[in-house]
Formats: structure tokens, C-alpha cells, sequence
């Protein structure tokens, strides 16, 4: 079979794709043309830190596309780290994996945004290799941005300085101008600009969550997949585990705080290098630095995204979300009673009873299940719940939820934690690689999982012939479809506790 004639190639064979700012050099593999490390910004480096990205300068002849570029600079993590990848301020990169061809275009497009609690985490990754996706027909995005207080540091300053006001938020406008590098390009390679579904998991489902709720994104994209993230919580618990988002006034306060702290002024940290203001961070946890999480600006994060959809103001389209059985157990592996008690109590203040109602521990093995229970819950599931009921009420894009119940091979000599967080991913990519010990069942789940996913991406709806069907959620009946081997269609899973944590955010938010 010939090479995709919707490319040129170069005198290496290689396929040739347009951009607007000029030509680029990708590979091909098994009928994909493959480009990697295009650049969609600016490089965001000397005065550009701390600002929104600006526009890709252009180049003469044909650049490499062949390559990762490097991540955005962040401290090693075993969970995210890619052996050999270098790090770089200049980060700002997409990769595309495109099974287009001249009979065979204006295909759907996924852009994938990655997780990482918007501290860590690449493209490079191996888990977000798209080659299996866009086997199945789309043309598959992944973006970079940056991370860290290099992505979301606020300051009164920089406030100052911006005509909008606000400060932080940079990794987020980072995604918008990638959306936009895509609605100008992506027909270059074969992609539907008028077909794009937004897709992340973790801290990248968070950010689906955000966009589908800024006025920035609105016309960007058509479709969201959100794996085990949402933001709903906002101005209410702030920067706890309920995953929320601080009021720009807090953040440009911690900012104000670091920056007396470290003994520096906004110039001197805006000229040092990257990996010494990261050394001078202090981490929130193991998993998330300060300075790193969106901040409620009223710009980028216009509202409260639960006034938004009350008031039918989203960027209404349909949504695909949902959680994991067991999302704590990465988190926590250990914990005594008398520290989940005491975390309860910090967590809930004056509606611990709440609390201790819908997580009930009397040792300490009941009290490891709880608080893992507890994390799923109030970082994760409550908020695509919540998610699902505001998009039914007031918009007319439809909603598909699942819950992933499912627990994979484990790594050789660790430990299995269950269908904990990021579990999905493997079967969502079909990337089932060794040396996990993997079944047939397992195949066949991720045949399934990633035929719904691309089924989504293709036309809002998830189904088609030969698969369990997954009915659209109902307010007034709602349906979940259970990820095992075998799906099966059920009722939304830990009612009892989602309830028991939404009755705490009506109280704080009363």
C-alpha cells in the first residue's frame, strides 16, 4: 500500500506536512505519519516567563519533526520521569499521530492534555503513545505546557503588569494557544477542525474540566473526555484535597510570601534559572509543588464553574468522565486510625460527623481503606458526579459515565493497588506492553475501552455495533457504565459517600 499522498515527502521518504509557520519532517510507522516537537508557542523564556504564551515564530526549509522536545522543567518523579529526556524551559510542543491520506481526511481529532498535578509529567511518556488510537481512526494531539510555578505562579506584580489583571493560569493559557495552533493546522494533517475532542486524565482532566468551563476555549473544541478529574470545588476548600482552585488574591499572596521568603525580587526570580526556582519550592506533597494549580482569576477561570453551569454559561458539549475504584491507593498506603481521624476532622471541621458517618473506621486497616475511600471521593469522584448532574440540568451535550473497576497486572516486584488512579490508561491507549502480565481478558478490555473512546471522539457517542451498550446519563435515573472484563450498565457507585460530601460543600459554600 502506497504512502499517505496527503503528505509529500522528502528526499528521506519522510512525510512532509504545512503548519503557518512552516514546513516540518515527521516518520512514518505502520500507514501513521508521525511528527513530534512542533512547536505551537513561543519559547516562554527570559521576559516571556510569567507571561501568556506568544505566537511560533516562523522558519525557513524544513524542520525535524522527528523527536520529543524536552519537558518543561520539573523535579524527578519515579511516577513520570522518561530515562534520557532532557528538560528546558522552551517546552512549549505538540506531537501528532496521523492515519490520514487523501481518501481518508477530515478525520476526528483527540488532543490529549497529560497529568502530573500540573507538576510533573511529558509527553514522552510511553503511556501516551497514540499510534493504537489513531489506528482506530482519529488523528491523535498531545501538548505540552508549562508546569509548576513556571506554569501558575501568581504575584501582585505580575498582576500588575498584565492588561487583564491577573497573574498565574499560564499553563492553561498554554492549552488554549495549542487549541488554537490545532483549529489553524490540524487540516494539514488530516484532521476535522470542526471535530476535536479535548482528552486528559488526572490534573489534564482537570484542565478539561477548566476549559469546558473558559470563555478562552469556547469554540476550541467539540467534545471532553475527563479520567478521574474535575475541578467543582472552587472557592470553597482551598488547595486542599479537594482538588480546588485558590482565589487569585491567595495566590498572588503565597507568591508575595515566597518571594520575601527566598530574599528576591519578580526580576531576579524571573532571571533565575528555572531548575533553582524550582529547587526553592516548597512541595505541597510528593506528587505537587506550591505555586502549582490553577488560580480562580476571573479571566481564564471566569467563575465559580458550578455558578457557570447553574447558569447554562459552559462550553456546552458532550462529555465522557469518570473514576476509579480505587484512585487512593497510589496516595496512601499507610495510615493509623488516630491520623485518619485527625484528618477527618481537618478535613470536614464542623461537619466531622458527616464525615465519620460516611467513612467509618474502628482500627487501623479499616481506617487505611477509609482514608483511601475518602481521597477517591473528594478529590475525584464528587466532582465528576457533580459534573454529570450541572451538564444534564442545563446543557443539551450528553453525558457518559463510567467507573473503571478493573485491576491490571502488576509491575514485577511491586505491589498491585487495585483499579487505583491512572489504571484506566493502559486500555483507554490499547498500549498493553510488557513486562506486566497481561491476559486475554485484559486485551479484550482495552479493545473495548479504546473502541468507546474513539467512538466519542468520532461522533459524541460512545457506542456502536458489537459493543455493551452505554446509556447516556439521567438526573432522573442515572447509569454508569462498570469497567471489567465483562462491562455491565449500574447505578453510580459510593452514592451514600458522594452524598455525605456533597452535603459538605452545600455547608461551605452556604
Amino acid at each position: 500500500m502506497p504512502f499517505m499522498p496527503l503528505f509529500s515527502v522528502n528526499d528521506r521518504q519522510q512525510p512532509v506536512a504545512n503548519t503557518h509557520t512552516g514546513q516540518i519532517a515527521g516518520t512514518r510507522q505502520d500507514q501513521l505519519a508521525i511528527f513530534k516537537g512542533i512547536p505551537y508557542a513561543a519559547p516562554p523564556v527570559g521576559e516571556r516567563r510569567w507571561r501568556a504564551p506568544q505566537p511560533a515564530e516562523a522558519w525557513q526549509g524544513i524542520k525535524a519533526a522527528v523527536e520529543f522536545a524536552p519537558a518543561c522543567p520539573q523535579l524527578s518523579s519515579a511516577f513520570t520521569d522518561v530515562p534520557g529526556q532532557a528538560r528546558n524551559e522552551d517546552c512549549l510542543y505538540l506531537n501528532i499521530w496521523s492515519p490520514a491520506s487523501d481518501d481518508n481526511k477530515d478525520l476526528p481529532v483527540i488532543v490529549w492534555i497529560h497529568g502530573g498535578g500540573y507538576s510533573f509529567g511529558s509527553t514522552a511518556q510511553p503511556i501516551f503513545n497514540g499510534e493504537n488510537l489513531a489506528k482506530k481512526g482519529v488523528v491523535f494531539v498531545s501538548i505540552a505546557y508549562r508546569l509548576g510555578p513556571l506554569g501558575f505562579f501568581a504575584h501582585p506584580e505580575l498582576s500588575a503588569e498584565n492588561a487583564h489583571g491577573v497573574s498565574g493560569n499560564y499553563g492553561l493559557q498554554d492549552q488554549v494557544a495549542a487549541l488554537k495552533w490545532v483549529q489553524q493546522n490540524i487540516h494539514h494533517f488530516g484532521g476535522s477542525a470542526d471535530n476535536v475532542t479535548i482528552m486528559g486524565e488526572s490534573a489534564g482532566a482537570i484542565s478539561v474540566s477548566l476549559l469546558a468551563a473558559s470563555p478562552l476555549a469556547h469554540g476550541l473544541f467539540h467534545k471532553a473526555i475527563a479520567e478521574s478529574g474535575a475541578s467543582f470545588a472552587n472557592a470553597v476548600a482551598n488547595g486542599n484535597i479537594a482538588q480546588s482552585v485558590k482565589p487569585l488574591a491567595t495566590a498572588e499572596a503565597m507568591g508575595q510570601q515566597f518571594s520575601q521568603s527566598a530574599g528576591l525580587s519578580l526580576a531576579e526570580l524571573r532571571a533565575l534559572p528555572a531548575e533553582e526556582l524550582l529547587e526553592k519550592v516548597p512541595r505541597q506533597s510528593e506528587l505537587v509543588l506550591e505555586s502549582s494549580w490553577p488560580v480562580f482569576d476571573g479571566y481564564v477561570i471566569a467563575d465559580d464553574p458550578i455558578t457557570l453551569y447553574e447558569n447554562g454559561q459552559q462550553n456546552d458539549t458532550p462529555i465522557l468522565i469518570g473514576t476509579n475504584a480505587a484512585e487512593g491507593s497510589l496516595f496512601f498506603q499507610q495510615t493509623t486510625l488516630a491520623q485518619f481521624q485527625q484528618l477527618l476532622k481537618a478535613q470536614f471541621g464542623a461537619d466531622s460527623d458527616i464525615g465519620f458517618k460516611a467513612y467509618p473506621a474502628s482500627n487501623d486497616a479499616e481506617a487505611l481503606t477509609a482514608q483511601q475511600n475518602l481521597f477517591r471521593d473528594l478529590a475525584f469522584a464528587w466532582h465528576s458526579w457533580t459534573w454529570a448532574k450541572l451538564q444534564s440540568k442545563t446543557g443539551t451535550g450528553a453525558v457518559y459515565s463510567y467507573y473503571f473497576n478493573h485491576t491490571p497486572p502488576a509491575f514485577p516486584n511491586m505491589p498491585s493497588f487495585g483499579p487505583t488512579h491512572a489504571a484506566e490508561m493502559s486500555y483507554v491507549f490499547d498500549l498493553l506492553t510488557p513486562p506486566r502480565a497481561w491476559t486475554a481478558a485484559d486485551q479484550q478490555l482495552a479493545d473495548t475501552m479504546s473502541s468507546y473512546w474513539v467512538n466519542f471522539a468520532k461522533t459524541g457517542n460512545p457506542n456502536s455495533a458489537g459493543l455493551p451498550e452505554w446509556p447516556a446519563w439521567d438526573n432522573a435515573a442515572p447509569q454508569v457504565l462498570h469497567f471489567t472484563p465483562e462491562p455491565t450498565v449500574g447505578a453510580v457507585a459510593n452514592l451514600e459517600q458522594l452524598e455525605a460530601i456533597d452535603l459538605f460543600f452545600q455547608h461551605a459554600r452556604g
